[in-house]
């Protein structure tokens, strides 16, 4: 049997999306989430005492699964890489162009260039004189980590990507032909708002905040909601800056462990703009298993991330 695993590492948990492959498709077979044996902290969870502890975890869950010599496809957290858009000129050789995105990149870097590992996307904006590519950045640390996760997993890494980007391929397989226009995500999860802004599918820009509210009914809610309302306003006002015909949210799109019915309705209520739920199971084939232990409607739009990076293989 042909297994794949999709493997989002959230500040949450760890939410896994077990494919069955076919000569010529993904079958979706299971999901479900792993919790972490620590409490997670970026500043603590690259450890190398928690390299065998993690892949130890994830070895047995499988395990118990009986899911035998997976593949697997993981996501990580956007803000432990660095994504720039960077002006690239054309007709540069290799050593050029390696220079000229290290000096590019060089002020948004803790550390020297050769601590990272940078990826030039095929995500390309070009609008009047603004001209540029995605550049995506990791240290070298991180790819480090999570290739000995897999080593000691014996479970082979296909890909190695960001939850963002994630969600951005979900969004591509719902709308195919319909991607046109300025679209915005937002994550709602745990305590965090993560916000991806999207030109004609493709990424653009995010940033995530963490809510902290005051210990009243409904003050959480209203926080998400003026944040919402403000980065739609901040979207469009840099879009008018830049002089694009087009201004304004065509659609929002939500997913995360904290979506429900009511928030949907009070952000529809709020906002000007038709508002979705990014559900991750919209153009995905299943396997008679998992359709007998369909999540429901809001409980899977939490594994968007792990469902989305396996479309990324």
């Amino acid at each position: 049997m042909n297994n794949h695993i999709g493997l989002s590492f959230t500040v949450e948990n760890i939410q896994y999306a077990h494919f069955i492959k076919n000569e010529h498709t993904f079958n979706l077979d299971q999901l479900g989430t792993i919790n972490y044996p620590f409490a997670y902290d970026e500043r603590e969870f690259f450890r190398e005492d928690r390299i065998l502890l993690l892949a130890e975890l994830i070895r047995h869950s499988f395990e118990k699964l009986k899911i035998e010599q997976p593949t697997i496809s993981i996501s990580i957290e956007t803000n432990l890489a660095i994504l720039k858009r960077v002006l690239l000129p054309e007709n540069l050789d290799t050593k050029e162009l390696q220079e000229h995105i290290a000096w590019d990149l060089s002020e948004s870097l803790t550390g020297p260039i050769t601590n990272y590992v940078y990826h030039i996307t095929s995500n390309y904006f070009h609008h009047h004189d603004l001209q540029d590519t995605l550049v995506i950045t990791l240290p070298k640390k991180v790819i480090s980590f999570f290739s000995q996760i897999s080593k000691l997993t014996r479970f082979s890494l296909k890909n190695l990507s960001l939850n963002q980007l994630a969600a951005e391929l979900i969004l591509q397989s719902i709308l195919i032909n319909k991607i046109d226009g300025l679209f915005v995500l937002f994550k709602i999860s745990g305590n965090r708002l993560e916000t991806t802004y999207l030109w004609n599918g493709n990424y653009l820009y995010s940033n995530y905040e963490k809510i902290i509210s005051a210990h009243k009914p409904g003050s959480f809610t209203q926080i998400i909601i003026e944040k919402i309302k403000s980065n739609i306003k901040y979207i469009e006002t840099l879009f008018e800056q830049w002089g694009m015909e087009l201004t304004v949210v065509d659609k929002l799109f939500v997913y995360g462990s904290g979506i429900n019915a009511e928030l949907i309705e009070l952000i529809q209520k709020n906002c000007s703009v038709p508002v979705f739920r990014l559900n991750p199971l919209q153009n995905i084939t299943f396997t008679e298993k998992i359709r007998q232990n369909m999540p429901s409607r809001y409980d899977v739009l939490k594994y968007v991330e792990c469902i989305g990076v396996v479309l990324d293989t």
